[in-house]
Formats: C-alpha cells, structure tokens, sequence
C-alpha cells in the first residue's frame, strides 16, 4: 500500500473514486472517527463489519490511540486486503473531521466520540451531500 505523510496546517483536497467491474456493485466509501475507548475492539469492529460488506473506509483513530492504529496498518499492508479498501489517517483534536464530513465522495459517517459540539458540527457539515 501507498504510504502518505502529510506535515504542516494545509488543507486537505482532491478526489477518491471507486471503480468495478460492468454490473458490479461499487463499494461506499465510508468514515469512521474513533474515540480513546476501547482503541483496539473498537477499530477492529468498526473496520471488520464496514470491509465485511465490500465497502471501503477511512478511519480515524482517537488522538492517544493513533500509534495502535498505524501497528494494525502495518499488518494490513502486507494481508490480502485489496489496496484503498481500508484508508487509516490520524490527526490531533479532531482537525479531519470538517474534512471528512464535507467530502462529496464519502456516502456516510460514524462519529463515536463524546463531543456533542463535534457531533452538531458534523451534522451541519453533512447537510450539504446527504450522508
């Protein structure tokens, strides 16, 4: 798998696509953003149901729990999981989460952290593309 090392305060843009075969379902793209709790049963749940179904997902580990995240990514990156079916970015307070939810190409978003000010944040920021 491609690796991707973002450093400095810029934005994120550009585009994901999904691509398959004539008369094949094409598979959602989906977001995930994790809390701290239950860091390891929690991502492999989350990731284990949503890639279960054929879909693909980007993750979103909790900001203390990144490290267990990347380790897992590792293991994948040499498993027969296809390339761009499980996506795992990390990032500090939250900063992906105005990125993800008003992405055209992600079709839904699981938040499972604590945050009521995050969750109302990321409900306006879908309202734009119908997640």
């Amino acid at each position: 798998m491609e690796k991707l090392l973002i450093k400095g305060g810029n934005a994120l843009n550009g585009e994901i696509s999904c691509s398959g075969a004539k008369n094949a379902a094409l598979p959602m793209i989906a977001a995930t953003i994790l809390n701290d709790d239950a860091p390891l049963l929690s991502l492999i749940t989350i990731m284990a149901s949503i890639f279960s179904t054929g879909n693909a997902n980007i993750l979103v580990p909790g900001e203390k729990t990144s490290l267990i995240a990347t380790e897992l990514y590792q293991v994948l990156d040499t498993s027969d999981i296809p390339q761009g079916y499980i996506s795992i970015l990390t990032s500090k307070d939250n900063e992906l989460n105005k990125t993800l939810s008003q992405h055209e190409n992600i079709e839904g978003i699981w938040y499972f952290g604590l945050d009521d000010n995050q969750k109302s944040a990321i409900i306006k920021n879908t309202s734009s593309n119908l997640k």
